[in-house]
């Protein structure tokens, strides 16, 4: 990994945040977190096992200075790229994630991403619907992943198009959606609190679901964090960058 990719992806997530435009916080610092152990591997000159841990902490680290959320960014590192849970891995994780808190907090605060209103529940039926509710998400988040990868492998069939035309397309899209309904565009948070203030409707969150269904199958890239992190873990200490590649099924 280069290190050239720290200023890519600082500036152009800065200028596509700063913008509004429809981008996660979290896929720019997963990737700068990831590069930056990659080259702290290679400036100590470790061992080549070491590589992997420190990818797999820096990427860590990045989640949880995007989302405030320490028990997050080690989450993903055992659940997104090593599928699995390694001692090692875990204690340089939880020191990346203190460390990337407490240099964030130490910057801009400790503020909350999301003001949740207090809820009185009764016991019954009340933490019974919960559970059910749990369920109905669940299964909702198994279809959306399958949607995703069905989504990827839509786009691997039509690579004969050129790159622009479907670019185009989505661009008009979301440029009309902007138009039309200015608040439905950007990074998702104002439509999370929405939620939570109870100022969205069920027919509003459908029309969400819908376009982000119908547009992000064709504009996801398959250099996406979670792949591209767990493809630089594969090649660790290999020298390799992410830009470029397409996952295989």
């Amino acid at each position: 990994m280069r290190a050239a990719v720290l200023p890519v992806k600082f500036v152009g997530g800065v200028l596509a945040l700063g913008t509004g435009m429809a981008l996660g916080r979290e896929g720019p610092t997963v990737q700068m977190g990831a590069t930056i152990g990659h080259l702290c591997w290679r400036v100590f000159k470790l061992r080549a096992g070491d590589a992997r841990v420190l990818l797999a902490a820096g990427a860590g680290a990045g989640l949880a200075a995007a989302f405030n959320a320490p028990l997050a960014g080690a989450i993903f590192v055992f659940e997104e790229l090593l599928r699995r849970f390694e001692l090692r891995v875990a204690v340089a994780t939880f020191a990346a994630c203190s460390a990337a808190l407490a240099v964030m907090r130490s910057l801009i605060g400790d503020r909350l991403v999301f003001s949740v209103p207090t809820i009185e529940v009764e016991l019954f039926p009340g933490y019974l619907m919960f559970l059910v509710l749990g369920g109905v998400m669940g299964a909702l988040g198994v279809a959306y992943n399958r949607m995703v990868v069905a989504g990827l492998d839509l786009v691997d069939r039509v690579r004969r198009v050129p790159p622009e035309i479907p670019a185009a397309i989505i661009g008009g899209v979301v440029g009309l959606l902007a138009w039309l309904w200015p608040n439905a565009v950007g990074g998702g948070e104002s439509q999370v609190q929405g939620v939570l203030d109870g100022g969205h409707s069920l027919e509003r969150l459908d029309s969400f679901s819908r376009c982000d269904c119908c547009s992000g199958r064709f504009a996801m890239r398959p250099d996406f964090p979670a792949v591209c992190s767990r493809r630089c873990l594969s090649l660790a200490p290999r020298r390799a960058c992410c830009s470029g590649w397409r996952s295989k099924r």
